[in-house]
């Protein structure tokens, strides 16, 4: 009966090693994700900014 019981433990630690390994996988995907979806929203910042600024030297300009 022994026997089961560690072979059913077996089993379970196992399991939850799988789904600590796929729960990794899926957090570092999620991870790499956000650090691209942050790069492009710096970038997209970035270019605002520039924009912004060619709009300040135009008005200045005319003023």
């Amino acid at each position: 009966m022994e026997d089961g019981s560690s072979g059913k433990s077996s089993l379970q630690d196992t399991s939850l090693l799988l789904q600590s390994s796929i729960d990794d996988s899926a957090f570092a995907a999620t991870s790499e994700k956000v650090l691209d979806l942050i790069a492009s929203l710096e970038q997209c910042f970035q270019l605002r900014e520039d924009d912004i600024q060619q709009v300040k030297s135009a008005l200045a300009h005319v003023v």
